[in-house]
């Protein structure tokens, strides 16, 4: 993403995902802006720009509602998480938003580092590979 974003502002340096936010806002296409517009928020504008989504909403949101909407399906099919998987799951939802998608290698910085790195997530989801790869397909672009 990073080489595709330095890629459009190559001949038009002002075209940055900053200013194309801007942009999309002074048009009244996007009634809220990020705090700071990330690397991850370019998605966001790519998939308004090519009419994917109807909506230009910071990436952020859009990673928390469909989090969200994990969650809940995982509760109507009879899965409870308990207080130190959600944490896992909230930091990784996290992880996601800046980063867009989440590795494994991840696991082994901070904050993931305080429950055991990728040792820890064993602990609590034996199936953390499976449980990633799951992640990373409801919550990613």
């Amino acid at each position: 993403i990073e080489d595709l974003i330095r890629s459009i502002s190559l001949p038009h340096p002002e075209w940055t995902p900053e200013n194309l936010w801007k942009a999309y806002q002074v048009l009244g296409q996007t009634a809220k802006k990020p705090a700071q517009v990330r690397t991850a928020d370019f998605i966001s504008l790519i998939r308004y720009a090519l009419g994917i989504t109807d909506q230009l909403r910071p990436f952020a949101d859009e990673v928390e509602d469909r989090f969200q909407n994990w969650l809940a399906i995982q509760l109507q099919a009879g899965t409870v998480f308990t207080e130190r998987q959600m944490w896992w799951l909230e930091n990784i939802k996290d992880a996601i938003t800046t980063g867009i998608t989440f590795t494994i290698d991840s696991l082994d910085k901070a904050p993931f580092t305080q429950h055991g790195g990728s040792a820890g997530i064993v602990t609590d989801f034996p199936n953390a590979h499976t449980l990633i790869d799951t992640i990373n397909k409801e919550l990613s672009a």
